[in-house]
């Protein structure tokens, strides 16, 4: 029997692998998608040949390393990216060790590159004058005005990851007393509801777009606040509370008619 080849090694690791064996979320399979990916990129340039050409023999442990490298060097991700490249290719190597033994040889040195530490940052946090100020940016008459002050609300209402958020459905908002909203697990969506935050009509809005729109109203309340120009805010601050926190104005029972 002829060795499998890295294409077809491929498409059961995304189809058969983690779609269907493990069933995996959507968001972690993107995710692997594109660390694999430029993987494959990085390793056609340096055997100087086509993605196609590539075989599994080619992935070696040293070429490993130095695409790690160059996502810290040349791409200038950040420890936590590289490291979750790391991941997905790890999980790549151990579906192919435990399918193929023979290529258990080529797949243990890929298996012990080890994950790197990083230096945790302070996580930063906003407080309810902060966050009042970029809410009262949003003009919740212009066209995505009601969508960016209900998605900044729930933020800090809920603590929620933007992920968590961003597969929210209507069907997930329960407004009569008392008013709450049902978020679904780390990787999970709702995938036959329409989404609740939307690019445009039907498109799921994407965490570079919710970063886009907190971006937007916090330089604009940076003008009247300038607490607000320090480093580090981003849609995870919301979810670090204030040490004495009241329901700010953006609170879910103010954003009932801003729900379809």
């Amino acid at each position: 029997m002829n060795a499998p080849t890295l294409a077809s090694l491929l498409s059961a690791f995304f189809v058969r692998y983690l779609a269907s064996e493990r069933g995996v979320s959507h968001h972690t399979i993107v995710s692997y998608r594109d660390s694999i990916k430029l993987l494959l990129k990085f390793a056609a340039a340096q055997c100087k040949r086509s993605v196609d050409q590539l075989s599994v023999e080619d992935l070696t442990a040293s070429l490993v390393l130095n695409f790690l490298t160059d996502l810290e060097t040349n791409r200038a991700n950040t420890t936590r990216t590289r490291n979750s490249r790391l991941a997905a290719i790890h999980s790549f190597f151990r579906y192919v060790a435990g399918r193929e033994p023979a290529l258990a040889a080529l797949c243990s040195p890929v298996l012990a590159i080890p994950v790197k530490k990083a230096t945790h940052p302070i996580l930063g946090y906003l407080n309810e004058q902060e966050l009042d100020q970029i809410l009262t940016q949003v003009d919740r008459s212009a066209k995505n005005g009601e969508r960016d002050y209900v998605l900044l609300s729930l933020l800090y209402d809920t603590g929620a990851r933007i992920q968590e958020l961003l597969d929210l459905a209507p069907c997930s908002f329960h407004l009569e007393s008392p008013p709450f909203v049902r978020v679904l697990g780390k990787g999970r969506r709702s995938d036959e509801q329409e989404p609740l935050f939307q690019s445009r009509p039907g498109v799921r809005l994407g965490r570079h777009g919710a970063r886009y729109i907190l971006l937007k109203y916090l330089r604009q309340a940076t003008i009247s606040r300038p607490s607000l120009a320090r480093a580090g805010i981003s849609p995870h601050t919301f979810r670090h509370y204030a040490e004495s926190r009241t329901m700010p104005s953006g609170s879910l029972i103010n954003c009932r008619n801003a729900i379809p």
